[in-house]
């Protein structure tokens, strides 16, 4: 009952140091991660042949391209 509890809260659920650590604070995403984020399924629906690596170099160059542009 215990390692569900915390596995609902999001908590790990091995070992008692673990209760110990600080929570975590994700960075928020940088400008190019919000539009990579929305621009990944734009193309990833338009080329679903396509793998995610390839995409990625993709959307460097679409984001390298507007910042030389703007």
């Amino acid at each position: 009952m215990i390692i569900v509890k915390r596995i609902k809260h999001g908590l790990p659920f091995s070992g008692v140091d673990s209760d110990r650590r600080k929570v975590h604070v994700k960075r928020p995403m940088n400008a190019f991660m919000v539009w990579a984020q929305e621009a990944r399924r734009k193309l990833s629906g338009q080329h679903r042949q396509v793998h995610n690596a390839e995409l990625s170099k993709s959307l460097g160059r679409i984001w390298s391209y507007l910042n030389s542009i703007l």
